[in-house]
């Protein structure tokens, strides 16, 4: 069960990379309450370049995507 979820999360996060404009208008259509919001494309735009930007990380391309350094939630 772990790797038919892991598959299906691995094919929505490549739709998502590849398809931004598409998968905006996907979120709108299902969430039609963000079209409330006046600034929302903006913010899901702006959300999803931070959000793309963890998968071509340094430490994405060497240690996989979702590592973190434990060291770096340290204060």
């Amino acid at each position: 069960m772990c790797a038919e979820m892991t598959a299906g999360l691995c094919e929505g996060v490549k739709f998502a990379l590849l398809n931004p404009k598409e998968t905006i208008e996907i979120m709108f259509k299902e969430v039609p309450e963000l079209k409330l919001a006046s600034t929302a494309q903006e913010q899901i735009e702006i959300g999803m370049g931070v959000w793309s930007s963890n998968y071509v990380s340094k430490e994405a391309m060497e240690q996989g995507v979702a590592w973190a350094d434990p060291r770096s939630t340290r204060r």
